[in-house]
C-alpha cells in the first residue's frame, strides 16, 4: 500500500512539473507511467502490477519483462534490451577455452573474443608464457645474449649491449667524415 501511495505522489509530482506541455494525453500518460516505474525501480520498491501503456517498445529479449527508464527510450547497446544482467547472461552464454600454459579449462564472454584471443586462464599464466627469452647472437661481437620476445617485435635485439651498438656505428661515422 505504501508503494501505491508513493506512485500516486510521483505521478502527481510529474503531472505538476509538465502541466505546461501541449502534448496529446496518451503520450503524457505513457511518459508519466515510465517516470513512476523508473522512480520506483530507482528506490527499490517492489514492482506493482501496472499495465504497460507503451506498445512501441519491446520487452526484455529473454523473459519479455518490462524495461525501465532511459533503457526504454534510448536502447544504445545490446545490453539495453534486457531487464537485468541475469537475463542478459542467460541469453549470452560463456565460451569454453583451454589455457595455453596450464591446460586448464576456463570460460570467456563472447564479446571479449572480439578484442583479444583469450588464451590464458589467469595473469599468472600470461606472465609465465609472455616473459620467455630468446637467445640471440650479437652482430658486433658475435657473443650470445638473451632478450625478451617482445623486444624483437620492435626491430631491436641486434646487439648485446650499447657498447657493441656504438662500435657498430663508429665505422659508418668515420667513413662519413673522410
Amino acid at each position: 500500500l505504501q508503494g501505491i501511495a508513493l506512485s500516486e505522489q510521483l505521478a502527481t509530482k510529474y503531472k505538476r512539473a509538465n502541466e505546461g506541455d501541449k502534448m496529446d494525453s496518451d503520450f503524457k500518460l505513457e511518459t508519466a507511467v515510465k517516470y513512476v516505474l523508473d522512480e520506483m525501480h530507482r528506490i527499490n520498491l517492489p514492482e506493482l502490477s501496472v499495465s504497460k501503456v507503451e506498445d512501441r517498445v519491446d520487452g526484455c529479449r529473454c523473459c519479455g519483462g518490462y524495461l525501465y527508464g532511459s533503457t526504454v527510450e534510448f536502447a544504445r547497446t545490446d545490453r539495453d534490451h534486457y531487464c537485468s544482467l541475469k537475463c542478459y547472461r542467460k541469453d549470452h552464454p560463456l565460451t569454453a577455452r583451454t589455457c595455453k600454459v596450464c591446460d586448464k579449462e576456463f570460460e570467456v564472454h563472447p564479446s571479449q573474443l572480439k578484442h583479444r584471443p583469450a588464451i590464458y586462464c589467469s595473469r599468472e599464466c600470461y606472465h609465465k608464457d609472455g616473459k620467455k627469452k630468446v637467445v640471440m647472437i650479437c652482430e658486433q661481437c658475435e657473443g650470445s645474449f638473451e632478450i625478451y620476445k617482445s623486444v624483437l617485435k620492435h626491430n631491436s635485439g641486434r646487439f648485446c649491449s650499447r657498447a657493441c651498438y656504438r662500435e657498430s656505428i663508429q665505422p659508418q661515422e668515420s667513413g662519413d667524415n673522410a
